[in-house]
């Protein structure tokens, strides 16, 4: 991105979604959300947060994002991942890997690193429950 008047072009390697774009969009033009309703129509919230902080050059602490798809899971925070893969696909169970050491996601960790997978974990358990998350009980046909 670049917008001059407040920061100049460059290359941040800071986990950034594109959820993250309307939030960023709106605080640079000066505008606020229109809340849960807009001309007689509802409104869903925003789940992306603005990114003027990170282009801007501050150091912002690592944020989390968690996702699903057929019922593979994975939750990112930094460094770290969090990932449950499903069988055939994977172990069924969870998963740790530090990225920037191991960025193939060949060692799992959780063994060695339990406080962290546990605390990964819990952001996935936020999000399943704020997102209604239903897990499939088999995936792709299996």
């Amino acid at each position: 991105m670049s917008y001059p008047k407040l920061f100049a072009p460059h290359i941040n390697g800071k986990l950034v979604l594109v959820k993250d774009l309307p939030a960023t969009i709106l605080e640079l033009a000066g505008a606020k959300h229109p809340g849960t309703r807009y001309r007689g129509r509802a409104v869903y919230p925003m789940t992306g947060r603005s990114i003027v902080d990170l282009l801007q050059g501050e150091d912002a602490a690592p944020r989390a994002h968690a996702d699903e798809l057929l019922g593979k899971r994975s939750v990112r925070q930094g460094d770290w991942k969090l990932i449950h893969m499903p069988r055939p696909y994977g172990p069924d169970d969870w998963q740790l890997y530090n990225l920037a050491n191991d960025l193939a996601e060949t060692t799992d960790l959780a063994g060695q690193r339990p406080e962290k997978a546990a605390e990964l974990k819990a952001i996935w358990d936020e999000y399943e429950r704020t997102n209604n998350i239903v897990l499939p009980d088999w995936v792709s046909g299996y």
